[in-house]
């Protein structure tokens, strides 16, 4: 995970790579990156704006030996935008 809101770092925004080093392709469909603070438990998402815990929906397949890049919120830091995602 990327630490967009750490002085020095490279990218803007945070981000979750995921990789699949199987054979066979994954489908994330359903499901979904979360980020509760380091006291509180995971529970399930509220409807508030934003929603707690903050969570962002996955769509897609992975195809075997392939990255899913996954944007997350921009911090103060970073200098550079994520790579564009190739489908």
């Amino acid at each position: 995970m990327g630490a967009a809101a750490t002085a020095g770092s490279t990218y803007k925004n945070d981000y979750v790579e995921l990789y699949n080093r199987g054979t066979t392709a994954v489908d994330v469909t359903g499901w979904s990156i979360q980020f509760t603070g380091p006291t509180s438990g995971f529970a399930a998402q509220t409807t508030t704006t934003p929603p707690t815990p903050l969570t962002t929906n996955l769509s897609g397949t992975i195809e075997p030996g392939h990255y899913y890049l996954i944007q997350e919120s921009r911090g103060a830091g970073g200098t550079t935008d994520l790579p564009t995602p190739i489908s």
